[in-house]
């Protein structure tokens, strides 16, 4: 597992699925009370990573101001 910065994060393309506000709401809070239960799961792309599996945790840390996450590669 290592660390890395929101900002060399992209989101997958093909992520079918949306979360409502009310959702994403509950999702942040939870990430700001407990942190991380599981790492996002990403692969190294020119310049950063992509995220395939913690795109929603990824935009939940955006919004609670996380500069940086857990992830596996």
């Amino acid at each position: 597992m290592v660390t890395i910065k929101l900002s060399l994060l992209s989101a997958l393309r093909r992520n079918p699925q949306y979360l409502s506000e009310k959702q994403n709401e509950a999702l942040k809070r939870s990430i700001e009370r407990d942190g991380f239960l599981c790492p996002i799961v990403v692969r190294k792309r020119k310049g950063g990573y992509e995220v395939l599996s913690g795109n929603h945790r990824v935009l939940a840390s955006r919004e609670a101001g996380l500069t940086e996450i857990p992830c596996m590669l």
